[in-house]
């Protein structure tokens, strides 16, 4: 909808997101061994039986699970928020453009913007079409699929979960991978 009747953007951002996805994950895969996690995995021992519970109290556990889950992550989409507000009040479209010159410099701009602007993947594309006249479609392109995969708000709460090495790499693999390949494809775009 974003991109009016033209589903040329929707189906290269559906091939490309997937095909970068797995070449992502593979290299993961082969780049690390074992868990990344900061702390072992901790099963709770109130959940940990609660197929033996009634559903009343599975409800209860779920209601309080929930709400922790809340607290937790909202603190992320709260400084996430604030700092797509502030990224969209003080820098003007203009300063991007100026930016965003040359290919590689437009794909970096825009992959910026998607990692700063934290949009979900629905919103981002309407943001993505409105750059369509100033920018060229790999340059969109690298924002919509980029911005989903690795934003601010979700490499805050990886930071509170994984080791700071892993996910270090995680935003280089996957910066270089949509970077890479979206600046060898962009010919065929």
């Amino acid at each position: 909808m974003a991109f009016g009747n033209d589903a040329k953007i929707a189906g290269l951002r559906m091939i490309f997101g997937f095909l970068f996805a797995i070449i992502i994950a593979l290299i993961i895969s082969f780049t690390f061994k074992g868990t990344q996690f900061k702390q072992g995995i901790h099963i709770n021992k109130l959940h940990a039986h609660t197929e033996k519970l009634p559903f009343i109290k599975k409800c209860s556990h779920m209601l309080t699970h929930s709400i922790d889950e809340f607290f937790d992550m909202g603190k992320y989409l709260i400084i996430g928020a604030f700092l797509a507000a502030f990224v969209q009040t003080f820098l003007s479209t203009k300063t991007l453009v100026n930016i965003g010159s040359d290919l590689p410099s437009s794909l970096f701009v825009m992959m910026a913007l998607a990692f700063i602007l934290s949009l979900c993947s629905e919103a981002d594309a309407f943001i993505g079409a409105s750059f369509s006249s100033i920018f060229p479609s790999p340059a969109i392109l690298a924002f919509l699929i980029f911005g989903p995969m690795i934003d601010f708000k979700n490499t805050i709460m990886m930071l509170g979960i994984f080791r700071i090495k892993f996910v270090l790499w995680l935003l280089f693999i996957v910066f270089a991978v949509v970077f890479i390949l979206l600046w060898l494809a962009a010919p065929y775009i």
